[in-house]
């Protein structure tokens, strides 16, 4: 079934299209949320969250771009507003980039440090970026 037929079946009130809507879409929500927050506990609770508002908000989508773009916004918008309640901002990905995986056994020394000044260049040039950039 189409998307659109799918939000036409969903602003009828019928529960098997809205459950469907969550299906198809609940894992791309929490991979945007994840990424931004980088808490799988505040990534649920947010994904949580962007659907409660695209279901209140459904009737006012009028499709001039497409639902995808749509629903991702509505996710930005509530990891925006968990990150400004919490006033800070996470970057797990920089986590990950901070923290090498397992020291690549084996590995020469000189290689490792070379490994770990260029991660530590990067994550300079990433925090030195506005917070808007980050996303």
């Amino acid at each position: 079934m189409s998307t659109e037929e799918l939000l036409r079946r969903c602003l009828r009130g019928e529960e098997a299209a809205i459950q469907q809507l969550f299906e198809r879409y609940k894992d791309y929500v929490f991979r945007v949320t994840w990424l931004m927050l980088g808490d799988q506990q505040d990534a649920e609770d947010a994904t949580q969250e962007t659907f409660e508002a695209v279901f209140r908000a459904l009737h006012g989508y009028r499709g001039d771009a497409a639902f995808e773009s749509w629903l991702h916004q509505i996710a930005l918008n509530r990891c925006r507003s968990k990150l400004r309640r919490k006033q800070l901002v996470r970057i797990p990905w920089l986590k990950v980039v901070e923290e090498p995986a397992d020291h690549t056994l084996g590995a020469q020394p000189e290689a490792l440090a070379l490994a770990h000044e260029e991660r530590r260049e990067i994550l300079g040039a990433v925090r030195a970026l506005p917070v808007r950039l980050r996303e």
